[in-house]
C-alpha cells in the first residue's frame, strides 16, 4: 500500500538528520487540491489588460494561482506591443506562465502567437489576446479580447473551496422522498 501524507514538524535524529524533509513540490501539490487554477475574482479587474495610447497596453494589478503556485503583479504593469511590419494580420497574447525549470512565474507578451502552453514544467494562463492589424500605430479596446473568464486557456479562482449549495441540495432531497413516496402509495 502506497500511502503520502503530512506535514509534520522534522525531529533531528541521533545521526544528525531530519527523519522528515518537505519541498515545493509537495505543498504546491496539496495546495492544488483544493485551490484550483486561474485568476483570483477579487478585485474584478486584477491581471485584465486594457489598451493605452499607441502600442501600449497595461495590466492591472492581481493574482493568479497555477498548479499549487501563487504569482501577484503588485502594481499596474505597461507592455509595448511590437508594430506589426508583416503582410497579414497577426494576434499577440498575454499570459501568466509557470515555469517549473527555472522556478519561476511570470507574466508574459507572447508576439503573434495565441498558443497556451500546457506540459508537465510549463502551463500557462491567458489573459488576453491583441489583434494587430499590418502597420498599426494604435492598439484600442475593439482589439482586445479578455480571455480571463473563458476556463480551456485561464479562469477564475471564484472561491478556494468549492461550496455545496444547501438550497440545491435540499430540492434534490425533496425530488428523491417525493419519487420514493409515491413509489409506495398506489
Amino acid at each position: 500500500m502506497a500511502e503520502r501524507y503530512g506535514f509534520f514538524n522534522a525531529v533531528e535524529t541521533s545521526s544528525g538528520t531530519y527523519d522528515r524533509t518537505y519541498n515545493a513540490e509537495d505543498f504546491a501539490s496539496y495546495f492544488s487540491k483544493f485551490i484550483g487554477n486561474g485568476v483570483f475574482a477579487n478585485p474584478s479587474d486584477g491581471l485584465k489588460v486594457s489598451a493605452q495610447s499607441g502600442l501600449k497596453v497595461t495590466v492591472k494589478a492581481g493574482s493568479a494561482y497555477i498548479d499549487g503556485y501563487y504569482y501577484e503583479l503588485t502594481e499596474d504593469t505597461t507592455l509595448t506591443i511590437q508594430v506589426n511590419s508583416s503582410s497579414y494580420i497577426q494576434t499577440d497574447s498575454v499570459a501568466i506562465r509557470l515555469d517549473k525549470i527555472n522556478r519561476k512565474m511570470s507574466l508574459m507578451l507572447k508576439q503573434d502567437d495565441t498558443s497556451v502552453l500546457n506540459t508537465t514544467t510549463v502551463k500557462e494562463l491567458q489573459l488576453t489576446t491583441i489583434k494587430k492589424g499590418v502597420g498599426v500605430t494604435n492598439i484600442s479596446a475593439a482589439d482586445i479580447t479578455d480571455k480571463r473568464p473563458y476556463n480551456d486557456v485561464c479562469g477564475f479562482v471564484t472561491g478556494v473551496v468549492q461550496q455545496i449549495s444547501t438550497s440545491d441540495l435540499f430540492s434534490q432531497f425533496t425530488a428523491m422522498f417525493n419519487e420514493w413516496f409515491d413509489g409506495i402509495n398506489p
